[in-house]
């Protein structure tokens, strides 16, 4: 098993708030819930 550092948590924290900011710039500029902006990445 992987020992998951203190360096490893804040990174997962600092591309999570990342893709959380694409998801609602997405949303706003097509005018649609953040679901949505979430799933234009995903594809």
């Amino acid at each position: 098993m992987i020992d998951a550092g203190n360096s490893t948590i804040h990174f997962e924290m600092i591309i999570h708030h990342a893709w959380t900011r694409v998801e609602i710039m997405i949303a706003k500029r097509n005018r649609r819930s953040r679901e949505y902006g979430w799933s234009v990445p995903a594809y």
